[in-house]
Order: structure tokens, then sequence, then C-alpha cells
């Protein structure tokens, strides 16, 4: 797979283990392999690399709404993803912040934290 233009991580890899992680869901059962928090944040990356903006509802594939708004409002709590707009799952937009990109690269390049 080809990296991004500055070395790290391109939206083709970052497509491709989503895609490895729906296959792996769909082969041997969701209740197996349930981590909704990781497939958001891979998800806002792969986003974040090919510059399109994402909706709460953009994610409902992920996790029942309910389940994905928890897990949305986990992240926000904890600094990895912002939100902005109205509380409607179909307006409210979410994305990495800065800290949580740099993070998600450096661990997906197998890089050692502080290395790029």
């Amino acid at each position: 797979m080809e990296s991004g233009a500055d070395g790290g991580l391109s939206e083709a890899q970052l497509r491709w283990i989503l895609k490895v992680r729906r296959d792996r869901a769909r082969v041997f059962g969701a209740s197996l392999f349930s981590d909704p928090a990781w497939d958001i944040l891979l998800e806002l990356l792969a986003a974040r690399l090919a510059g399109r903006d994402v909706e709460l509802a953009d994610l409902a594939y992920i996790a029942p709404s309910s389940t994905l708004a928890r897990w949305v409002a986990a992240l926000e709590e904890r600094g990895l993803v912002r939100c902005k707009g109205p509380m409607r799952p179909d307006r409210m937009q979410v994305a990495l912040t800065s800290e949580s990109a740099a993070l998600m690269t450096s661990f997906l390049s197998g890089a050692p934290d502080g290395a790029r």
C-alpha cells in the first residue's frame, strides 16, 4: 500500500483497515469483535486524510445510534474527537482533534511516540 504524501498513512490504507474490520465482522460475527470506539477513530482519520467532513449519521454502520452517540460522547470527553453543529445525528459533525490524529497516525504507522 502506498503511503501518504508526507510518508505517513494514506486514506487508502485506512480504507483497507476498515474493510478488513467489516469483513472480519461479517465472517466471524460482529459480537465477537465489537469495538465501536476504534472504528469511529479509524473512520474519522480516513475522513481527515481525505479532507471530508463527517456527520454522526455517516458512522451509523458502526453501531446503533444510541451506542454510537455514547461512544462519540466518551471520545469527546477524553479529548479525542470534537463535535460541532446541532445535536442531531443527520447534522452534527464529528472530527478527530489534532492531537488524536497525530496519535492515530503515529500508532498506525508503527512509529514510536514522538518519533515523527
